[in-house]
Formats: structure tokens, sequence, C-alpha cells
């Protein structure tokens, strides 16, 4: 076993034995594992290669129009970015990934993905197949079927059959190909103009959001399980190549080489979408734990897990990096922390950890619930309400599992960072920022009222109010006291407050978790405590005025 690697110029490199990995590195490189004995790693890397594989071998093409080649056949086959050309033989696995690639027929009994771009696929090339191809990611409104075989040249002098979600295509009674989770009538009219959308997942566990690009497509995902003895976070940031690279606000390009601070940079563009509690107050069993969101065409998930912390923690030092989990090794191995089962129809099972936490992600057709286009960020648990006018209904609900007598308002800030009029949470101190957030809070419209949210222990309190719309809504948190003993005359009777914003909590401690869509759940105790944000938990369904 040995690693050979190339130079900056052209290279020829050429296996013998098996169980070596050939690096072409920079240069418009040969890559000829065909004298080898199968099972090596044949990489090009950056340049215009030409890789030969012979069998049960893995081929990369990198970045560069690539030329891939299967010999002998059962390899698995990466195109990697660009306009690849590929060639598979008999039994292989096809990974086409970025670029316009074109993806010939081989003898079949092959898996063709294409993955992002513009992608040919040819049913048949000259001569009728051992077994028919499976084309598993077609999009007919981006994709192209291409055949050539005596007396045909066009898709339509094929036999197109509807199977289930699939179409088998055939010629003389002949399977030539199976196109997953097409129709027959999307194949022959282009997808009758229609923009087909999907979920895609590649072998490094990235998702892609697989429409046109900038079209809206709306995601959902929701806990199944969680087993775990801490309260988790999940969520997902995007990137812009199968390598994982990433650009800050600046311009600059990290990749996951750039180890903990690619992570931060990350995290600080990422999107959580949910904690998982071990310890649910009584009556929170029937709130639906899960997220909807809106992502475009073509963008790029990859998810990540903390251990006992959340993303705003992580972003802002509090907790160490080491908690942080990738869901994906972008090239080196998969990942033993996140397993991903593909469910078909665009539905997925994600394991954290060996199955300490368990979630399904799927699209939706489902609407996002009014408020949380805020939610995620960081911080993520805040209240957007500035696409409504007039006023909203809200629903609350409010449990409780804890010892202390708290009450949770919320207040209105002017942007997502919690500026409110010229007093910055990043900046301000404790007392004045409480006194601002104390002059913004909310009240029922109709009454008049300040909306107080609270319940005794293991209780679970309903309020209706309706709340003026047009503005961002934060929550705050009054620890074993009240918004009274707040602002009475007496100093020394304050209670503890908690914010969204790290920087005005006196402990610096993040006590505030996103539990779902418009669902919150609080840590009362200082420092953190017990970590498990279930002394109160806050949710909210908001609907329009009519």
């Amino acid at each position: 076993m040995a690693i050979i690697n190339g130079t900056s110029g052209i290279d020829e490199l050429l296996a013998t034995g098996s169980g070596n990995t050939l690096n072409g590195l920079q240069g418009n490189d040969i890559i000829d594992g065909s004298s080898g004995e199968g099972n090596n790693i044949l990489e090009g890397n950056e340049g215009d290669d030409e890789i030969f594989a012979k069998t049960n071998d893995t081929a990369k093409g990198g970045s560069g129009k690539d030329t891939i080649q299967s010999i002998e056949g059962m390899n698995i086959l990466y195109g990697g970015d660009d306009d690849d050309l590929i060639f598979p033989y008999l039994k292989d696995q096809v990974f086409a990934e970025a670029g316009n690639d074109t993806i010939y027929a081989g003898l079949g009994d092959s898996t063709l993905t294409g993955g992002l771009g513009n992608d040919i696929f040819w049913i048949a090339n000259n001569e009728y197949l051992q077994a028919p191809n499976i084309i598993a990611d077609f999009d007919p409104t981006a994709d192209s079927l291409k055949v050539e075989l005596e007396g045909v040249t066009r898709i339509a002098d094929l036999t197109l059959q509807q199977q289930g979600s699939d179409t088998l295509i055939s010629k003389n009674s002949k399977a030539l190909a199976i196109v997953k989770n097409t129709n027959v009538d999307d194949i022959l009219n282009g997808g009758n103009s229609q923009n087909i959308k999907k979920l895609l997942v590649d072998s490094d566990n990235i998702f892609t959001v697989s429409a046109t690009r900038n079209t809206k497509i709306k995601l959902k995902a929701k806990l199944i399980s969680n087993q775990a003895n801490s309260v988790n976070e999940v969520g997902f940031f995007v990137v812009k190549d199968n390598k994982g690279t990433i650009i800050d606000s600046t311009g600059k390009s990290y990749t996951p080489a750039d180890g903990d601070v690619y992570i931060q940079v990350a995290l600080k563009q990422s999107l959580s979408l949910f904690s998982s509690i071990t310890n649910r107050p009584n009556g929170f069993n029937n709130i639906d734990i899960s997220r909807i969101i809106e992502k475009v065409g073509g963008d790029r998930l990859v998810f990540y897990f903390i251990e006992n912390g959340t993303t705003d923690g992580a972003v802002k030092g509090r907790i160490p990096l080491s908690r942080v989990t990738l869901g994906s090794k972008f090239g080196n191995g998969s990942s033993d922390q996140f397993k991903v089962n593909d469910l078909g129809n665009n539905q997925f099972n994600l394991a954290w950890g060996q199955d300490k936490m368990v979630l399904s992600f799927s699209l939706t057709d489902e609407s996002v619930p009014l408020g949380t286009n805020l939610q995620g960020g960081n911080p993520a648990e805040l209240i957007d309400l500035r696409n409504v006018a007039g006023t909203v209904k809200a629903d609350f609900s409010v449990f409780r599992e804890a010892a202390y007598n708290n009450e949770v308002y919320f207040y209105k800030v002017d942007n997502a960072d919690g500026l409110i009029g010229n007093i910055d949470p990043a900046n301000a101190t404790t007392a004045n920022y409480l006194q601002a957030a104390i002059n913004n809070l909310i009240k029922d419209q109709i009454t008049g009222e300040l909306i107080k949210l609270a319940t005794p222990n293991q209780g679970t309190q309903t309020t209706k109010a309706t709340v003026a719309a047009g503005s961002i809504l934060a929550p705050l948190i009054v620890i074993n006291g009240s918004l009274s003993q707040l602002t009475d005359v007496n100093t020394n009777n304050d209670p503890q407050v908690y914010f969204p914003y790290l920087g005005v909590n006196a402990d610096g401690v993040d006590h505030i978790r996103l539990l779902g869509n418009n669902t919150f759940g609080f840590e009362d105790l200082p420092g953190g405590g017990d970590l498990d944000y279930n002394d109160v938990i806050i949710n909210i369904n908001f609907s329009t005025n009519t």
C-alpha cells in the first residue's frame, strides 16, 4: 500500500498492485489504474485529468474537465466540479457531481447520479445493455436523455413505461434504463415546463436542493427520537462545492482544512433547526417539534450537531468547538457520527451519534409558519412580524418543569442584533439594556395589558392575545421573581433577567433555545445550571387578522 503524488505539472501515474492511492495534484494528468489489480484510489484533483479505473477502484476527478473511464466495471466514479465525461462499464456507481456532465451507458447495471448542473445521460451507445442502468436523479427540466442504436436516434422511438414512481425505458423488449422518481410525460415533454424539485444527498452526506436556481423550496425537519442525556442542537450551513468551501462576509474562502476557523465561520452563517430536550414538562409532548424553512434551488447543505451547547454559544466562544460535529468529512470517508437513510420520494432520516438524536428531513408543501423568518440565525429565538401589517392573533402555550416561579415577556427590537434605539446589547450594560427592553414590552392591543407568560410547576397556561405586527420581537425571562419587582423603587429585590443576547446576560450564557418553529425553551439557573432548557417552554401560533 502506497501513496503516489504527482507534481504541479503534467503527470502520468500508473497503478501497480492494489490498495494504493494515486494523487495527480495540479496539472492535466493521466491517472491509470488499468495496470493495477483493483481496489486503488485514483484522484485527479486540479486540472483536466484522464482517469482509468480497473475494478473495485474509486476514481475522483476533482476540479477541472475530467474524463473518467471504467475498464472492467464495479468501480465508483466521481466527476467532481466542472463539466466531466464519464464512461461506466458494468455495475459501476457514478456520481457526476457539479457541472454539466455527460454520462455514457456502458454495458449497464450501473447507478448513475448526475448531481448539480445540466447533465446528459446516454440510454445506450450503439449496443444493447446487459442490464438496465438506474438513473437516480434525472431532472426533466434541466437534464437530457440521449440514445444511439440502430434505427433509433430519439427517446420518443423507445418504449417508456410507468412503473410506480419510476419510468422503465426499453427497446424491442430489452430494458435499457430505469429513471427513478420521474413520470413518462415529464421525460417526453421536458417536465411539461414544470420545475421539478428534488432533495438529493451525495456520498459525502452533502444535501443538494435540486431545482431551477433561486426557486424557493420548503423543507421540513422533524424530531423522531432523542436518546441523549444532554440537550443537543442540530442545524446546517450552505457550502459552495463538494469540498465544503464557504465564503465569509468579506469574500474570503475557507475549507475544512482551516479547522476551527472554518467551523466558526460556518456557524456564523448557519441555520439552527432545533434543540431536543430530555425532560419534557407535562403537556409539552403534544407539541410537534419540527421546523419548516425555505431554501433556494442549487443550495448545498451540510448538517452539524452540537452536544450540550448552542450555535450562539459556540460562535461567541462560550462553549468549546470540540462539541461541534460536522455531518460530512468532505471526501475523506464517511462519518461514524452521522448516518443518512434515504427513504425515497425526497425523504430522509438523519441519525446522530449512534441514534442519540434522529430526525426526518424532507421536501414539504406545508406553509412556513408566520413569525419564523429569523429563527435559526444568531440568535435563533426571535419573532419576525415585519412583513405583516396591522395586528396578528397569537395563541400562547406555556409549560414548566422548574422550582422557580419565572415570568416570560416579549419586547420589541429594532433589528435582529437586538438594537433598541441607540442601545446595542453587544456593548450596553445589563441595566441599561434591561430598562430599554422593559420600555418596549409588548401588550395586548385589545386590552392594553402586558402579555405575561407564566404557569405553576408542571402546569400549562394558554393565552390568546392580539399583537401589533410590523416589528421583531425578542423574549426575556424574569427569574424567580416578577416584573413588578423590577419596576418598583426597591432595587434590592430585583430578580435576574436573561435575554437571547449573550452580551447582556450577567453570566454570558445562552439561556434560551429554539425547540421548533416559534417554540422556545428557557434555562433559569445562573451559569446554565443543569442546562435542561425545560424550566419554561413557550410555543406560539400566529395567525393574521381578517
